[in-house]
């Protein structure tokens, strides 16, 4: 598992009001494998992280802790 990656995921969703639900739809994929990636048991995969990034309007090199600045 990326080092904080889980904390990010989390942090920005709720910033931005949405619930993992919200995320799983605009992804196409379960509210459980949202949760999975927030909990910290579940890598997403390239196509899923850069997905994140888009919507979290952040870079992947934020979320992979390349880089403090979003």
């Amino acid at each position: 598992m990326i080092k904080d990656l889980s904390i990010k995921l989390k942090d920005l969703r709720t910033k931005l009001g949405y619930s993992q639900t919200q995320i799983a739809m605009k992804l196409n994929v379960t509210p459980g494998i949202i949760s999975a990636y927030e909990c910290g048991t579940k890598s997403p995969s390239l196509e899923s992280l850069v997905a994140l990034a888009q919507l979290y309007k952040c870079s992947t090199d934020y979320l992979l802790g390349l880089t403090d600045v979003t």
